[in-house]
């Protein structure tokens, strides 16, 4: 407890960056501040100066921000309030529904043509330029229109007419304005597509957000049980297979999503399995009938596990969880079944598959979580997957569990 404690206020100082601000009275003031990373834009900072006293400020305190390549600007602004998604709560008419507030925008270009971002809390991008010292709204609408009693989603894209007078000049932008969406990557190409065709040199450092890739290799163990449920072959249904421990390795990759500090993310690994097994049952009817099955089942899988993952930062490590689908395919496989007949005075051997109708692709679902500190992680993961077999008197499900430790490539 008292670790966790240590390592909570060791993130949270973690979490302060070299900085600079202004104040509305045009003094510039170095320091830190506490970054987050922010998906949506913040309501307030927390700024600690020289002194090392902590102070909040909000839009009506300051002019502007910068922290780690982040700009903000305080700006009295519009904001359109309809809502997005999903269709059935879409407006009926094309008119904008706009509320005034005062906020801290964040820039996405900088220079004789900027462009603005605003993530406002129910998740809506609205996006503006700045024109006569005013931040303008690029105006954009979804709405619902019936049209032969049908309705139809439709867009009001006011923001391109906008945009066309804005980056007025370019022989080239009327042209790339047609294929102009409302989002972040296409309005940042109609700008640079402004810059590229005027010849000016803009002063962005262009925070467009990417995605960020961590690769790592994986190695451990499994361990591999086994439920198969049927009514005909009881050698399955009353058998004792023993549980399958063997080792796993592979290669994972993890897909960051801009902002938060990586904290959501798709994981995603792919790793080479195995599992072993046998019993022998005795089907006893009496003492001169009677039937030893001696079944053998090995598998190797190449598995593929899909998942959303969330990273809790706790200083310079992070606790994760994840859950997803897997697909498993089988690379090798072992069916074999030896059967023992004594019937009164004879005797005979058959040997046969022990699943008649087997498939080459299982699929499943897994959850888990591990521990990461600089490029190691360690992980526990539990799966269940519909096993090896697609016979409708035969139900097979098995259960992975799996402790692996990783390795991340590269920074």
């Amino acid at each position: 407890m008292v670790f966790f404690k240590i390592s909570s206020l060791k993130a949270q100082e973690n979490l302060f960056k070299d900085a600079l601000l202004v104040t509305t009275e045009a003094d510039t003031l170095y320091g830190q501040i506490k970054y987050l990373n922010w998906d949506k834009n913040p309501s307030s900072i927390q700024f600690k100066g020289a002194n090392g006293q902590l102070e909040v400020f909000s839009p009506n305190d300051i002019t502007s921000f910068f922290v780690e390549g982040d700009k903000y600007f305080s700006a009295s602004i519009e904001i359109e309030v309809s809502p997005l998604s999903p269709s059935s709560e879409l407006s009926k008419t094309p008119e904008l529904i706009l509320e005034e507030h005062r906020a801290f925008l964040l820039e996405i270009i900088s220079g004789e043509k900027s462009l603005y971002k605003l993530k406002a809390d129910d998740g809506k991008d609205n996006f503006y330029i700045k024109t006569d010292g005013k931040y303008e709204l690029l105006k954009f609408k979804k709405y619902i229109k019936y049209i032969d009693l049908k309705p139809r989603v439709l867009e009001n894209n006011n923001f391109l007419g906008q945009l066309n007078l804005y980056l007025f000049g370019c022989s080239d932008i009327e042209r790339t304005l047609q294929r102009t969406k409302y989002y972040e990557k296409s309005l940042t190409r109609a700008l640079q597509t402004y810059y590229n065709c005027m010849g000016v040199i803009h002063n962005s450092e262009n925070r467009v957000s990417k995605t960020q890739l961590e690769f790592a290799v994986i190695a451990g163990a499994t361990h591999t049980s086994y439920l198969f449920q049927s009514s005909v072959f009881d050698y399955l249904q009353y058998g004792k297979f023993d549980p399958s421990i063997d080792p796993t390795f592979g290669v994972s990759l993890n897909i960051l999503f801009p902002r938060n500090l990586g904290k959501w993310s798709l994981y995603n690994d792919l790793s080479f399995t195995h599992f072993k097994t046998d019993d022998v049952y005795l089907d006893y009817t009496d003492e001169v009938q009677y039937t030893y099955y001696t079944t053998d089942l090995a598998y190797s899988y190449l598995k593929l596990y899909n998942s959303l993952q969330f990273r809790l930062f706790i200083g310079n490590n992070r606790l994760k969880i994840n859950g997803g689908i897997t697909n498993g395919f089988v690379i090798s496989e072992t069916n074999k079944r030896f059967d023992e007949i004594t019937f009164r005075s004879s005797f005979r051997t058959e040997e046969e598959k022990a699943i008649s109708f087997t498939k080459k692709h299982e699929i499943g679902f897994a959850f888990g979580g591990g521990f990461e500190f600089s490029k190691y992680s360690i992980d526990l993961r539990h799966e269940r997957s519909n096993g090896m077999t697609n016979s409708g008197a035969i139900i097979t499900n098995l259960r992975r569990t799996y402790l692996t430790l990783g390795y991340r490539l590269g920074k």
